[in-house]
């Protein structure tokens, strides 16, 4: 978890893990990976479930935040951008046009059609 405001995000350390005492949500504690540890990442994913995210992915998305998860970029963002895996309720806010393609592309996974091109396959950043 990246908690906005929190003082490990800026943690320069060098550690990889670190502890967190205070999270902002239950439990209070748990670890976190550090944000240099998280962009020399070869593979980023940011997971959001729920409609209590929805709005927060839909402004990630616009591009119009500052939220830690829009800084969780990987090593190579440009050959390799972050995926995001969202459920329904995370994602209801899209725009219907990424959502539609979103719905089409995991119908056609649960069918096991492994003949959708990868090329259609769209990765936001």
């Amino acid at each position: 978890s990246l908690f906005p405001g929190h003082p490990l995000l800026g943690d320069e350390s060098g550690r990889w893990v670190l502890p967190i005492w205070d999270s902002p949500k239950p439990p209070a504690e748990r670890i976190t990976l550090s944000m240099p540890v998280v962009n020399a990442a070869s593979e980023v994913a940011l997971v959001g479930t729920g409609s209590g995210k929805a709005e927060v992915v839909k402004t990630a998305l616009a591009g119009e935040c500052d939220l830690p998860m829009v800084k969780a970029l990987g090593a190579a963002p440009a050959l390799r951008p972050p995926v995001w895996v969202l459920d329904a309720a995370a994602g209801a806010l899209l725009p219907e046009g990424l959502a539609a393609a979103a719905r089409k592309r995991g119908a056609a996974r649960d069918a096991g059609d492994e003949g959708v091109p990868k090329a259609k396959e769209k990765r936001l950043r």
